[in-house]
């Protein structure tokens, strides 16, 4: 089988015929990427502005409609700002809602950032 999702139909359907199902591979749902993503994710609506680093994997994900090298600018431009800042740090969120910011960063699709914050 090529994949969990196969297995998962797979066994749905035999399960469905009262035909018992075992796998013999010891895994955790829960360690797989896209739980984490969402759970990171839930992180972030519980305190959005704790978890800069969950919301940066977050945007770099294939689901989050969001340009990796557009996250990457943002990136880059928060290191940079923030290497000489001493204290009072610029935030994700400071730049995601800032459309003259993401324009100057020569973000692709702002609309994407802005359904965000």
């Amino acid at each position: 089988m090529r994949g969990n999702a196969e297995v998962a139909r797979y066994s749905e359907l035999l399960a469905a015929k009262d035909i018992p199902v075992y796998s013999k591979f010891e895994t955790n749902i829960l360690d797989s990427a896209i739980i984490q993503h969402i759970l990171g994710f839930l992180h972030i609506i519980e305190n959005p502005f704790e978890h800069e680093k969950v919301l940066l994997d977050i945007l770099r994900c294939r689901f989050s409609g969001v340009d990796n090298y557009d996250v990457l600018k943002i990136s880059q431009y928060l290191y940079r700002e923030n290497y000489v800042r001493r204290g009072n740090k610029l935030k994700i969120f400071d730049v995601m809602a800032d459309t003259a910011k993401l324009e100057m960063l020569g973000i692709e699709d702002i609309s994407s950032f802005e359904s965000l914050v």
